[in-house]
């Protein structure tokens, strides 16, 4: 239960997961609870949902009894909620700390990043750590990385869990696993799984077989296969930070490569990080084709203009070359048709989205969609 909806288990583990009732990330009560109660009647024994800052900030979680709490990272986004940093980060810490929510088994924290680390250090429960730090619970040491995905050397070490209320797993573990998700966050994303896992008593041997299992998230640098031999990426990147994450792990994975992103910024939302996300695409990116995500009630043009501004007066290295192309459609085109043998193309901001917000009307969109109906023509 997330951003892309919410889905059982599928049939067979050859099936990918069949996402429905999408909205918000963390649904109302009411509707959490009906969703839930199909997952019981369907003979599910766990619920992984995502706990998004809003329902956290109003409430809409509280009394909700966690059996684990993870924590991943904090990039800059809702600001136009929260305002500051400082008041998203507060928001989130309190998930595990607010006595509204309980106390869990445990808690998995990556500690590669600073927030990270505070979390964990003010958490009281059992709290398990992972990441690539040295001093890790569940410790990833990457073999291999490459646009078709990463080999992980994987440490299990119980002396570094703080034990509280929950007693976990005793014995050491090493052992290597390979994902076709591609990207250095997606190695952290496993971790964080394999952290869960563990403490959950799933044997090393079931976490290797599962890891490649899954083959792409939607709208999560999904590859778009084609006959071109050029590399189609599509990302729900829509902050600057998410977006430098994105580019760069491609720019690391293909140093060589020519890489030409599409992007847009939604509009009624945070207007601090449309210039930002333009420099992160400066700096990372050959050709840069700034386009419409959802507009809203704002005027698409208005908000290209915003970006282009983080473009002027930059001193680079690099300087891409940009254009502005207010139908989404047509830049996709733009870009597919611009790349040759060897390039990457990112389309960025809405990933799984199969929709497009615009002030009087909301029609049917999908990057995917787009991008295979343009592989079509030729």
């Amino acid at each position: 239960m997330g951003t892309l909806g919410f889905a059982l288990p599928p049939k067979k583990l050859t099936q990918e997961y069949d996402f429905k009732e999408r909205g918000l990330t963390s649904p109302d009560p009411p509707k959490l609870n009906r969703l839930a109660k199909i997952a019981v009647q369907n003979s599910c024994d766990y619920l992984v949902m995502e706990a998004s800052s809003h329902a956290i900030s109003q409430g809409r979680l509280d009394f909700l009894p966690f059996k684990v709490k993870l924590f991943t990272n904090l990039t800059q986004d809702h600001l136009d909620y929260h305002q500051t940093m400082e008041e998203y980060f507060k928001v989130k810490k309190s998930f595990f700390l607010r006595e509204e929510f309980g106390e869990s088994d445990y808690s998995a924290i990556c500690i590669d990043n600073k927030e990270g680390r505070t979390i964990f250090d003010e958490i009281s429960n059992t709290k398990v750590s992972f990441g690539l730090s040295e001093d890790s619970a569940v410790r990833g040491l990457i073999a291999g990385l490459s646009l078709n995905g990463s080999d992980i050397h994987i440490q299990y070490d119980p002396r570094k869990i703080r034990v509280k209320n929950f007693e976990p797993p005793g014995e050491r573990l090493e052992f290597k696993a390979s994902t076709s998700l591609p990207g250095y966050h997606n190695v952290l994303n496993v971790l964080g799984a394999v952290a869960v896992s563990i403490m959950e008593g799933i044997s090393p041997e079931l976490i290797k077989l599962g890891i490649p299992r899954l083959k792409k998230v939607p709208g999560r640098l999904e590859r778009v296969d084609n006959k071109r031999g050029i590399q189609i990426f599509v990302d729900y990147a829509h902050t600057p930070d998410a977006l430098k994450q994105v580019l760069k792990s491609l720019r690391n994975l293909a140093k060589d490569s020519r890489i030409i992103c599409v992007f847009g910024c939604g509009g009624d939302r945070d207007q601090k990080k449309r210039p930002l996300m333009a420099q992160v695409a400066a700096i990372y990116s050959d050709a840069i084709i700034i386009t419409s995500d959802n507009p809203r009630s704002e005027d698409p043009a208005d908000i290209a203009e915003e970006i282009v501004q983080g473009l002027k007066g930059l001193m680079l290295a690099r300087s891409p070359k940009y254009f502005i192309e207010l139908d989404r459609k047509t830049a996709i085109r733009l870009a597919i048709n611009d790349a040759e043998i060897g390039d990457i193309v990112l389309i960025a901001g809405k990933g799984h989205e199969d929709y497009q917000i615009f002030k009087d009307r909301i029609i049917h969109f999908s990057d995917v969609e787009a991008v295979n109906e343009i592989l079509e023509e030729g």
